[in-house]
């Protein structure tokens, strides 16, 4: 369940691009589309090649970590009281975009962390998709786990970690405490 890239607000962007490849969608339909990417591209380009120092945005009323390490208006726009519209009081060369396209920059731009560490699980998760969960596993003497998780790996009893990622309620980070006791329990036993 990767719920942070599978919202509503982009499924458009999810979507769209399998209906074009299946000529599911009306040429007029597909124009907007490509507009809509293009937009959407060049104004994240915009916020990203602007680059302030903390200084300059504390100047500015924007609340910042003093680190003096320099951000771009993408990064700064993750912050909880940032908007564009306090970007554009500081910075007035930054164009104003349809509502869709700004609210789509902002909600990335708020999630980014979020979505490159769930990349970065997925990642990890798909090489050791395959792994195989020991047999004699006692899932009770597994702390970290849910009851309701230690019972459902006990009914279903999954050969390796990708069936067990599969099973309904159970979530990734139900996994990786798994993955950690099983690596931790190899290690001792070597």
């Amino acid at each position: 369940e990767y719920r942070l890239t599978l919202r509503a607000d982009n499924a458009d962007l999810r979507l769209t691009p399998l209906a074009i490849k299946y000529n599911f969608i009306s040429e007029i339909r597909k124009s907007k589309f490509i507009n809509k990417i293009n937009d959407l591209s060049d104004f994240k380009n915009i916020l990203s090649n602007k680059i302030v120092s903390p200084t300059v945005l504390k100047k500015s009323g924007i609340k910042i970590s003093q680190d003096g390490r320099k951000k771009s208006l993408l990064q700064i726009l993750k912050f909880k009281d940032v908007t564009l519209e306090k970007i554009r009081s500081i910075f007035s060369d930054i164009p104003k975009y349809d509502d869709e396209i700004e609210d789509l920059i902002k909600t990335e731009s708020h999630y980014s962390g979020y979505i490159e560490q769930q990349k970065r699980d997925i990642s990890i998760f798909e090489k050791d998709e395959n792994l195989m969960i020991p047999k004699n596993i006692n899932y009770d003497s597994i702390s970290g786990l849910s009851n309701e998780v230690k019972r459902k790996l006990k009914d279903v009893k999954p050969l390796t970690f990708g069936q067990a990622l599969r099973i309904d309620g159970v979530t990734p980070a139900a996994i990786s405490i798994l993955m950690i006791y099983c690596k931790n329990t190899l290690k001792k036993a070597s």
